[in-house]
């Protein structure tokens, strides 16, 4: 089991958005849930009244690789909410979607599901 630290979870971040996604640094806010409900290992939560977005992660993971799939889902939705696709409503449409090309380059397999 790969537990996970805040410090961890920030570099890990970068690493894939200075390779990937881009996103303005500031941009990026990661938050470990210890209180995360056992079925959900992360959440992108966003306040568009707020223009505000960051990412809840779980404490732990099976594995690093595991963890690195499930923040790179959640870095493709804080793009999305960043930089929207005009007539992709869909949370998992081909906005989403787009980005399994490039990540699978950094060895991620982008889902809907883990």
């Amino acid at each position: 089991m790969f537990t996970l630290k805040k410090e961890t979870a920030y570099k890990e971040a970068h690493r894939l958005n200075r390779a990937v996604f881009f996103i303005p640094k500031k941009k990026i806010k990661l938050y470990i849930n210890e209180y995360m409900l056992s079925d959900t290992w992360a959440n992108c939560c966003i306040l568009e009244e707020d223009q505000k977005a960051w990412i809840e992660l779980s404490p732990s993971y099976p594995s690093y690789l595991f963890f690195r799939n499930i923040l790179a889902h959640e870095l493709v939705h804080l793009y999305q909410f960043l930089n929207p696709t005009p007539g992709d409503k869909k949370i998992h449409g081909f906005s989403f979607f787009a980005w399994r090309k490039k990540l699978k380059d950094y060895d991620i397999d982008l889902k809907v599901r883990y």
